[in-house]
This record gives C-alpha cells, sequence and structure tokens, in this order.
C-alpha cells in the first residue's frame, strides 16, 4: 500500500472512530429512551391482558353464584326434576349465559345433572370425558374452607384449557348446610383469546405448560414455581417484542403461558431518527476528512514522496550516475534525506564486496555438490567389482578360509557402502530433498525383515536379538516403508554395535488406538554400555557419537542417528531415548497411523529369539525367462564381466556395448537377425554417455526397455534418469536380485511387443560379446 493510501486511510479511520463514537454515545442515550418507553407500554399491554383474563374469570365467578346461591337449585340436588331442567337447563340458557358446561354435584361427589353445549353451534353434547370421567369426591373443586367459599381458575383438559368457576349449593341467604356444588365452565378458545387480544391492543397466545413442544418464550420466563403474577418482557427482534406471564391452573400450579406480543414502532421510529443522525454525521466527517488529508498532504506528504522517488532513483543507477539526494527544508526531513545519502555511499561501496562474497559461497556449494557426486560415482563403481566378484568368488571357493575371506571383503565393502549412503542422505536432508513415498505397509513385516537383515552381525556377537509385540497392533499402517525399514535398522544396528553381551529386543505396541491420535511405537532395547545425559545430549548431532572414545572402540561416522531423527519427523513422528550407563538404552519411534485399517482381533504375543540361524530352504537362484537377450552399455571392463556373469549365470545371453555411441550403432543399424529384450545403459560414459544415448534412441523410435545403472545417487539422479527416457533406474554397486528381478520384468513385459533386431556378429557394430 502506498504512503498516500496509509495517509489517507489513517485519516479517514481516525475520522470514522471520532464520529462513531459521538455518534454510539449519541445512539446509546436515545436508544434507551426508547427502549424505557417501549418497556412501559409493553408492560401496560400485558397488564391489560391480565385485567381482560381476570374479568373473565369475575364474570364466570358471578354468574355461578347466582346459580349456586339459588333456593332453586339447592331444592333441585336433592330432589332433581324435570321442571327445573325444562326450566333452566336448556341448550338456549347455556348459550345465553355464555358458558359451555354446567354440573350439579352432591355431597357425595356424585354428578346430578351435567349439561355440556357447543357455542359455536348452540347444540348440546356430550360432556367432555375428563370431566365426566373425574372422580370429584376427591377433587379439591368440591371442598371448600369456608361455608360460601369458591374455586376459580383455569381447569386444564385433554381438549383445551377451560375456565372453571365452582360453588357450594346453599340457600339464597347463603346459608347452609352445603348440599353440593356447582360447576360451571367456559372453553379458553381462540374466540376468547381474540377478544383478549381486543382488550390488550396486541396479539395474544395461550399455550399449555404441559405441551411436548412448549414454545420459545419458556426459555426465558420466569422459573414456574415464582411468582405467577411477574411479568416478563423480551425484545424478540427488531420488528417485535413480547412480554410473558404465567397462569395458574385452579388447583394453583402453573398450568399456562399467556404471551402478548408487542409491535416495536418506537423502535422503528428510533432507527429513522438514528439513520438521519447517522447520514449527517458522515457528511460532517467526510468533510472533516478531506480537509485534514489536504492538509497532511501539504506539509508532509509530498515533500515525503519527493524523498522516496529519489532514493528510487539511487537504487536504479547506483555508482558514478547517482545523484545526491536533497530535501528542501531543515526538520527532520531534511535531516532523513542527508542520512539516507550517507547510507547510499556506505551501501554502494559495501554491494561490491557481497557480491563477490555471495559468488564464492555458491562456487564453494557447487564444488561440494559436485564433489559429493564424483565421490558416489568412483567408490561406488569399483565397489560395484568389489562386492559382486566377491560374491561370485564366495559361491565357487572350497576351503573355509578362502570363504571367510570372501566374507571379510563383502563385510567391509559393505560397510564402506554403508559410509557413502550415510554421507549422501545427510547431504539430501541438509537440502531438504529427502523424498517421503507413503504407502499402505505391514509393521510387523517390516520387524520382520529387519530382525532377518540383522541375523547375520547378531550370529557374529554375544548377543541375543528378540522381536515381540505386547498390544495387537494394525496389520497395515500408512507410511513409507523404505525410510522405516532404514531407520530400524538404523537403530538395531546401533544396539548390536554397542551390546558386547546380553540382548537386543525389537518391542512394537500401539498407543490410543481408539482415537485420532494413534501411534505406533518400535523399542529398541538393549543391554550395552548406556549413555550419560550429556551424551544422550549429543547423540542425534551429525558426525558425533557418545565419545571420541566410542567412536575408536567401535567405529563409525556418527551420521546414523541424526539421519534416523530426520526420517523420523519426515515421517511425522520422533525418536525418544531413555539411557543408563552400564546398564543399556532405550530407543522409541514413534510414528501416527494415518487412516488406521482394522487391527488384529486377539492380543498378539510374539516373543523370537533370533540369535540362531533359522534352518530354510534356498533355491538355486533365479532363472530369467528363455529367450532373454541384453544389450549392455557399460565401459568399465571389470563391471562388463561382472554383470555379464551374473545375467549368463541366469540364463540370459549378453551383449557388451563399450559407450552410447556403440550401444546406438548397435539397436539402430537395420537388417539385424536377432532380438534384444532389455538394454542397461551406464550414464557416465566416454563417447556418448547413457542420458545422450537414451534420447538418441528414444528420438529415432526405440520403445525397447531401457534400465539405468549408475554410481551416482544424489538428489534428482533418478529423475535424470526417467526424463531422459529410461523406463527403471539401478544404483551400483549391483544387487544381484534387484538386478534379476529388474531384467526378468522388463523382458517378460518386451515379449508381449515388437522387439528391435540386432546382428551382434557384425565387426563394424563396435561389439563385444
Amino acid at each position: 500500500m502506498k504512503l498516500q493510501s496509509k495517509t489517507l486511510l489513517i485519516t479517514v479511520s481516525a475520522v470514522v472512530l471520532m464520529f462513531g463514537a459521538l455518534f454510539a454515545v449519541s445512539s446509546v442515550v436515545v436508544w434507551n429512551g426508547f427502549a424505557t418507553l417501549e418497556r412501559q407500554d409493553m408492560r401496560e399491554r400485558v397488564a391489560r391482558a391480565r385485567r381482560s383474563l381476570e374479568m373473565e374469570f369475575g364474570f364466570l365467578a358471578s354468574m355461578a353464584g347466582d346459580w349456586s346461591f339459588w333456593d332453586r337449585s339447592y331444592e333441585f340436588v336433592v330432589k332433581p326434576n324435570e321442571e327445573f331442567i325444562r326450566a333452566n337447563l336448556t341448550p338456549e340458557t347455556l348459550v345465553s349465559l355464555g358458558v359451555n358446561a354446567i354440573l350439579f354435584l352432591d355431597t357425595e361427589g356424585r354428578v346430578v345433572r351435567a349439561d355440556y353445549v357447543d357455542l359455536a353451534t348452540e347444540e348440546a353434547k356430550e360432556l367432555p370425558r375428563d370431566l365426566a370421567d373425574r372422580i370429584w369426591k376427591s377433587d379439591p373443586l368440591t371442598h371448600f374452607p369456608e361455608l360460601a367459599g369458591s374455586h376459580d381458575g383455569i381447569l386444564v383438559l385433554a381438549e383445551g384449557p377451560m375456565l372453571i368457576s365452582a360453588r357450594p349449593i346453599l340457600t339464597s341467604n347463603q346459608e347452609g348446610p352445603a348440599r353440593g356444588t356447582l360447576l360451571m365452565g367456559r372453553w379458553l378458545d381462540e374466540k376468547k383469546i381474540q377478544r383478549l387480544s381486543d382488550l390488550a391492543t396486541s396479539p395474544v397466545r395461550i399455550s399449555r405448560l404441559d405441551a411436548s413442544r412448549l414454545p420459545h418464550e419458556v426459555e426465558w420466563c420466569v422459573p414456574f414455581g415464582s411468582s405467577p403474577k411477574q411479568i416478563q418482557l423480551k425484545f424478540i427482534d427488531t420488528k417485535r417484542a413480547e412480554g410473558v406471564f404465567v397462569m395458574d391452573d385452579v388447583y394453583g400450579n402453573p398450568a399456562m403461558l399467556c404471551t402478548v406480543e408487542v409491535p416495536r414502532r418506537m423502535t422503528l421510529q428510533g432507527r429513522i431518527s438514528l439513520t438521519y443522525f447517522a447520514i449527517g454525521l458522515a457528511a460532517c466527517g467526510f468533510v472533516f476528512a478531506v480537509l485534514v488529508w489536504r492538509l497532511q498532504a501539504r506539509l508532509v506528504l509530498d515533500r515525503l514522496l519527493s524523498l522516496v522517488r529519489d532514493v528510487k532513483q539511487v537504487g536504479r543507477t547506483g555508482g558514478a550516475e547517482r545523484k545526491p539526494i536533497l530535501v528542501a527544508g531543515a526538520d527532520e526531513l531534511a535531516l532523513l534525506g542527508e542520512a539516507i545519502d550517507g547510507m547510499a555511499d556506505r551501501l554502494e561501496r559495501n554491494r561490491a564486496q557481497l557480491e563477490n562474497a555471495w559468488h564464492e559461497a555458491e562456487q564453494a556449494n557447487r564444488h561440494k555438490s559436485e564433489f559429493l557426486a564424483n565421490m558416489s560415482h568412483e567408490i561406488r563403481t569399483p565397489m560395484t567389482a568389489i562386492i559382486g566378484y566377491t560374491e561370485l568368488l564366495e559361491e565357487s571357493v572350497a576351503d573355509d578360509f578362502g570363504r571367510e575371506a570372501c566374507g571379510i571383503i563383502k563385510r567391509n565393502g559393505e560397510h564402506l557402502l554403508q559410509v557413502i549412503n550415510d554421507i549422501l542422505d545427510m547431504s539430501k536432508i541438509e537440502a531438504n530433498k529427502m523424498e517421503i513415498e507413503v504407502r499402505d505397509c505391514s509393521p510387523r513385516e517390516i520387524v520382520a525383515e529387519v530382525a532377518s537383515l540383522m541375523q547375520v552381525r547378531v550370529m557374529e556377537s554375544k548377543v541375543s536379538l528378540h522381536v515381540r509385540s505386547q498390544d495387537p497392533i494394525p496389520e497395515r499402517i500408512r507410511t513409507d516403508p523404505t525410510r522405516l525399514r532404514q531407520i530400524l535398522l538404523n537403530l538395531v544396528g546401533n544396539a548390536v554395535k554397542f551390546t558386547e553381551k546380553g540382548q537386543v529386543q525389537i518391542v512394537t505396541q500401539c498407543v490410543d488406538l481408539e482415537s485420532h491420535d494413534a501411534r505406533i511405537e518400535f523399542d529398541v532395547i538393549d543391554s550395552g554400555i548406556g549413555m550419560t545425559s550429556e551424551q544422550v545430549n549429543a547423540v542425534f548431532q551429525p558426525f558425533r557419537q557418545a565419545d571420541a572414545s566410542t567412536t575408536r572402540r567401535h567405529g563409525g561416522t556418527g551420521l546414523g542417528l541424526a539421519i534416523s531423527r530426520s526420517l523420523a519427523l519426515a515421517l511425522g513422528g520422533e525418536i525418544s531415548v531413555q539411557s543408563v550407563p552400564g546398564e543399556g538404552s532405550t530407543f522409541r519411534l514413534s510414528l501416527p497411523i494415518a487412516d488406521l485399517p482394522d487391527r488384529t482381533d486377539d492380543h498378539c504375543e510374539i516373543d523370537r529369539d533370533l540369535s540362531k540361524p533359522e534352518v530354510a530352504a534356498l533355491s538355486a537362484g533365479r532363472r530369467l525367462p528363455s529367450p532373454c537377450r541384453v544389450l549392455l552399455v557399460e565401459d568399465g571392463t571389470d563391471n562388463q564381466r561382472l554383470i555379464a556373469q551374473v545375467l549368463r549365470t541366469a540364463g540370459a545371453e549378453v551383449i557388451v556395448a563399450g559407450n552410447g555411441q556403440e550401444a546406438c550403432n548397435v539397436l539402430l543399424r537395420p537388417g539385424n537377425a536377432k532380438s534384444i529384450h532389455v538394454v542397461l545403459m551406464d550414464i557416465q560414459m566416454p563417447i556418448m554417455d547413457g542420458y545422450e544415448a537414451t534420447r538418441r534412441l528414444r528420438l529415432n523410435g526405440c520403445t525397447l526397455p531401457i534400465v539405468a545403472l549408475t554410481a551416482h545417487a544424489m538428489v534428482g539422479e533418478e529423475g535424470r534418469c526417467l526424463s531422459a527416457g529410461c523406463d527403471a533406474y539401478l544404483t551400483k554397486p549391483i544387487d544381484r536380485a534387484r538386478l534379476l528381478h529388474v531384467v526378468g520384468t522388463m523382458a517378460a513385459a518386451c515379449e508381449g511387443r515388437e522387439t528391435t533386431s540386432v546382428d551382434y556378429s557384425s565387426e563394424g557394430a563396435g561389439v563385444r560379446c
């Protein structure tokens, strides 16, 4: 945002806050006044509704009193007669009285006479069931504490609420003894409620409190056990408000909820007044803001923008072309211009030095990457021959010493290769280019594989290796199985290395399996030398072990645990350690379980001693499909002979080319008589390297499967090979099992498509068989 915009924004904000505060204070005062008037109006309307309801009760009580304090009623209860009924208890009489029901009860609560009429149709009907089936003898309505007492109120029936008035039947002089009870009832129907609304000049709603779904007013009205005469007021929205009071039934229990809805006309008028007031304030604020902003622009902003333009000019030109920065005046802006001008001079002098330092750092970084790549290639290339020929020699040597010597050579070669792999992994981690491939995998299979790979090292020591599972664990989890296997191999390898005798345990368990934070934990427990707290704090730092003496005694680069912790963090987990000097250490790898699948049903308790070799029937070796003709493109004579021997032993027919140019001559020569199924392409070769050869073959329509063979293992090497057109990627030293698997898979797939014919007997092809 530009400075002009910021200044304008600040000015407008200040004006808005000032006038907004003024409007807020004014609106609160005005609004409170309107709210007070509205509350008074609401309370008066609710009071009118309640008085109207009390008038209805009074009218009904007056009629009930006239009938109950009547000598003829007094005689009729004792001796019912048809004359009284024809003269007084007709539907026309009840309609004229405006009551729905009249009941005469004797002193035992028995119904002497009961009449009911529908006021809407003016027809006699049966008495409502709740009144007909009621046990009146025990009903409080038939008992009066005083001789001329009464019970007036609402009786909640199944058909609806009814206004009830009960009186003892006495003589006209209100003398006794009472000969029974007279009850008059009138439904509190829509017509009556409309009359209440008319008297209250507002809509009235009557709701039963025993209904299964109560109105929303019950949520905020007074508790039913408190004073029923208390009126509660509530503003529902900007257009209406409601007043509520609770009505007791004839027994004194809260029974009905009377709601009076009041339109908020005063609120509407107040809103209109405040709107006009706000418009006036906004107009005044706009004029004020414009005046303030223009004054700021003239005194400060224009000069500051001039300074900004001069500074931008310095940034674009620099050097001898730079113009001095000058700001007119003698205030702080002028001093700032002078300071910036001096700083620009110093920055110009330092810029050249920084550029030189940056170029040197970039060159050093490139040299480091080139050195690691070259070191990887130069060590992996001879290691291919060393390890490969050692494996072949080990299979053919008959005496024990020869086999032992081969084993020593192979073991040390693999150790050297592991050192290179650790250094390369560390370089990937530092470059933030470590690749993670998450997929479903079995934690049991990975642990079993790690234990199987560690059997050889365990057999050469006085250490026993145990694997067990404490709790039911998932059959499959989502993580990177390759990186998980690498971490466990590092942890178990360290445990075996630093344990002279005793045992190493791999314990698998799950934590919070039923929650979203479920985790699987792999504990590697050893009874080795242990570590102090200072050594524990340093053990995960690169190129460091517990101490210098440990490094001299046990060897190692000190990268394994640092790499393992970085990989664990990349997988969303962590590695922790607990150790006691002389008693051993426990390394715990904790990983999250994503998309938790079904777990095992039973409590799986595995305890296997893997310190002794397991006897298994091994196959004589993998055989490649027949026919299988392989073009091996490799410039190193030793590796040519090694890889060719491995492939021929597995049943392949091998053709050898010394560089990419020779491979192109072979594959692109027309009229060849025999077919090739797979091409093994070395990457770094003289004359024409593997990248160029692969690209040229693809451009000329070659569809054979091409497998890259490279001693490079840096970040992005596999992607470069696949981008050049290769179908697969293998690193040196060559893993015989993986080599045969890839070649066999490619050869089998090639059988289903057209192959390239080759005549490898031609002398001009530059091919060595």
